[in-house]
């Protein structure tokens, strides 16, 4: 049987300090204490970190260690895991792309106003981008592109954490449940 038939990709995407990294931890937190194992989270600054120095935060570097998690979880996929991505991947060509490789694909935009961002921003990324420190920061010298149809919009401005959790949660489950059905015809 062919393992990515009932394995797929959760691509959570918005902007810096919208709630991908905490939302992705807490559904793969979730998804392993209602029993699905076959799980891996592959957080945007984790990939980064694991490649070193290679890139810096120009588009094409973001390009291009967008295509590397494109690749890695189309790889874990094909293994029968499942995968969740969280990534500002602000071009929608990229997530498109990542669309038109990875067999079972959700999308999830966190949808959260700049200035939302700005005050949860407990690093002080936009403040030192406001201030000229960054060349390239998306949300304040280059903008995020939302998609036309994401499976899931989640307003993380409006809705609690535990809210957003539960949202995503249950979102997931009914998708990987489609494909479990569909595996199964």
């Amino acid at each position: 049987m062919n393992e990515t038939l009932n394995t797929g990709t959760i691509w959570i995407t918005g902007l810096s300090a919208s709630g991908k990294s905490t939302l992705g931890g807490s559904l793969f937190n979730d998804l392993k204490a209602i029993g699905v194992n076959n799980v891996k989270l592959l957080d945007g600054e984790a990939v980064r970190e694991e490649l070193g120095s290679t890139y810096g935060y120009k588009t094409v570097d973001r390009s291009a260690i967008l295509e590397r998690t494109i690749q890695s979880a189309s790889e874990y996929n094909e293994r029968g895991i499942i995968v969740i991505v969280s990534t500002i991947s602000n071009k929608r060509d990229i997530r498109q792309r990542a669309r038109d490789t990875i067999t079972n694909f959700m999308e999830v935009f966190l949808d959260c106003p700049l200035e939302v961002c700005i005050e949860r921003d407990y690093k002080g990324h936009y403040q030192k981008a406001m201030n000229g420190e960054y060349e390239n920061f998306i949300g304040v010298t280059e903008s995020y592109e939302t998609s036309k149809s994401p499976e899931l919009v989640i307003n993380t401005k409006s809705l609690s954490i535990a809210e957003c959790q539960e949202l995503l949660l249950k979102n997931v489950v009914c998708f990987l449940d489609k494909l479990s059905k569909k595996a199964i015809i």
